[in-house]
């Protein structure tokens, strides 16, 4: 897929003034060093435009429109005056929409929009798309005070260093998201284990940041990619899910004892803990606890819980708590990882007299017309699940995911979702095998039902079985694909 630019990026004027004489905004510094490096990371010079003099009182330009409808990514700079500009939010709302025409605005598990933090705002003053998004945080926060420092090189040379580190996670990043744009085709490599790298405290961050960059770097995928709930049922909903596909777990704790979500008692990391603890009781997942050497708190709080993590006579099978160096916990974390892919996850056992789960994937306007399919199937003797339409969107996606990954078998109903619809399900149906499935689909196959419509009838695909049904339900038409759900060979 071909853009104009490859990169937009999308900020508020106010936050792009001199600090000094003779020096450029932070905005201009940012956009010159992202060229810089991204160009390097992907081996030619990218296509990065903003708007450079336009104010927050002209009118919303037809070039701006022009600019972000024809571009491959955002790149949103989140300050407080950026949250409260209706300029910058019809920015990225624009965006947003106009990524419908042009893929979608998520491709595999990562959005199109990049949220770069200069100033921290609170999650809920963010406009929506951009909540659920992990951010990349071009500040730090200050011991003692607790007040950000932000990366720019007239704060001094620590300051600067930081910065550059960051845009490079960035660079890299955009890199390989703009090279899935420009080779949609090639799905990500399923053979690397998924790693759960737990969220942590302010103090431990930059050994976070760290681990997480060279994990990326050597392939592996990492969770969590986006931030997680506020509110404890929903962050330890969302957590157990993101540990089932993965096979290590890595904690990092230190002598701050961390944001406490809305309605429990325990800190994120604390819980963070206790969720993949039970994980790894159930088999499967290998988890490291590292406890950085010299940790003590003033907190009574985090005191007693690195009591417990030390004290713990049974911290069962897969787990192991390392308070050693830094550099140690890394070397033990990628022989875990080696070990794991040496040792891929059997295939689980399937239970006797199970039922075999088909996935029923519809449009939510088409809730009623599938209900005939649905009974049909569970008559059949099958597990018929429909996808889920109300909820956290993030919880909505990682339920999607894990429907994908666990069922037996795949059925599309092509009926009010429009032609891009569908072909977004098609790709999910091809990257399937990168979402750790035990085994392969028996079957897939797309109903085509009313209404009628030019993209139906020009329909042509050899990633799913065709199942005709222009008049609506036709049980019969059925047969072929169920007997291939069942496990069972279809006559030629």
């Amino acid at each position: 897929m071909t853009f104009d630019s490859d990169v937009f990026i999308s900020y508020a004027h106010l936050d792009n003034q001199a600090l000094t004489a003779g020096s450029q905004g932070w905005v201009s510094e940012f956009h010159e060093a992202l060229s810089k490096r991204l160009g390097e990371v992907l081996g030619k010079p990218p296509k990065i435009w903003r708007d450079p003099k336009l104010q927050g009182n002209d009118v919303f330009a037809d070039e701006l429109l022009e600019r972000f409808e024809h571009a491959a990514v955002l790149v949103s700079v989140i300050t407080p005056r950026y949250v409260e500009s209706d300029w910058c939010r019809r920015e990225l709302t624009g965006f947003w929409q106009a990524t419908e025409h042009t893929g979608g605005p998520v491709v595999g598990s990562k959005a199109r929009v990049f949220k770069v933090v200069k100033t921290p705002v609170e999650q809920t003053r963010m406009p929506p798309p951009l909540q659920p998004l992990l951010g990349y945080e071009f500040y730090r926060l200050q011991p003692g005070s607790g007040r950000p420092l932000e990366f720019n090189k007239v704060y001094g040379p620590d300051a600067e260093r930081d910065f550059w580190v960051r845009l490079n996670d960035l660079a890299y990043d955009l890199a390989d998201l703009l090279t899935r744009l420009e080779h949609p085709e090639a799905a990500p490599a399923a053979d690397k284990p998924m790693v759960y790298l737990a969220t942590t405290t302010s103090d431990l961050q930059p050994q976070r940041d760290a681990l997480r960059r060279e994990l990326l770097r050597h392939g592996y995928g990492v969770l969590p990619d986006q931030e997680l709930p506020l509110l404890a049922a929903a962050f330890e909903q969302s957590i157990a899910a993101q540990l089932e596909r993965c096979r290590v777990a890595i904690h990092l704790v230190g002598a701050v004892y961390g944001v406490v979500p809305e309605a429990a008692v325990e800190s994120e990391p604390a819980l963070q803990t206790q969720l993949s603890a039970a994980r790894a009781r159930a088999g499967g997942l290998r988890r490291l606890v590292w406890i950085a050497p010299g940790s003590a708190s003033d907190d009574p709080r985090q005191r007693a819980f690195l009591d417990a993590l030390r004290d713990d006579p049974a911290p069962g099978p897969g787990s192991d708590l390392l308070e050693t160096p830094f550099e140690e916990l890394k070397s033990v974390a990628f022989a875990c990882l080696q070990a794991a892919e040496q040792s891929p996850p059997a295939a689980a056992a399937p239970v006797p007299g199970a039922p075999a789960r088909i996935y029923l994937v519809c449009d939510v306007r088409d809730l009623d017309a599938v209900e005939p399919l649905q009974q049909h199937l569970f008559a059949l003797g099958f597990e018929p699940t429909l996808p889920a339409f109300e909820g956290d969107e993030t919880l909505l996606r990682e339920d999607h995911e894990a429907q994908l990954r666990d069922c037996n078998a795949l059925l599309i109903y092509y009926g009010a979702g429009g032609e891009l619809w569908l072909r977004q399900k098609l790709g999910e149906l091809r990257r399937i095998a990168t979402l750790g499935r035990a085994a392969p689909l028996r079957a897939a196959a797309i109903v085509v039902a009313p209404p009628a419509t030019p993209a139906k009838e020009r329909l042509l695909t050899h990633d799913a079985m065709m199942i005709a049904m222009p008049n609506g339900f036709a049980p019969a038409a059925l047969d072929p694909f169920t007997q291939l759900a069942r496990g069972a060979a279809v006559a030629a």
